[in-house]
């Protein structure tokens, strides 16, 4: 979706609002991404890029061109990474698994 570079920060998500309040406390946020709802652990990424690709289950918003607080409507289906750069996916089963499986 954005690259890793233009990640500024992460947290568990809370609400929409919550993720654009956070943006707007950071100077170089310019969008937020939320990760899909099925992850059992949802989270809300600052980003400072408005360049993002498609990622399904994603959610994103972005700054628009006015005062502090002024986002464009929320877009469904973006996500961290595109997906002719995805290797493999399967199930959640746990940290050390998934690392295992990569290894």
């Amino acid at each position: 979706m954005f690259p890793e570079s233009q990640k500024l920060d992460q947290r568990q998500f809370r609400s929409f609002a919550s993720c654009q309040e956070w943006c707007d406390a950071n100077p170089r946020c310019k969008g937020v991404a939320v990760s899909p709802a099925n992850w059992a652990l949802r989270e809300c990424f600052l980003v400072g890029t408005t360049h993002i690709t498609a990622r399904s289950g994603w959610t994103a918003s972005f700054l628009s061109d006015c005062d502090q607080g002024c986002y464009t409507s929320w877009e469904q289906n973006v996500g961290m990474f595109p997906e002719s750069q995805k290797l493999d996916q399967r199930q959640f089963r746990s940290f050390a698994s998934c690392q295992e499986w990569c290894d």
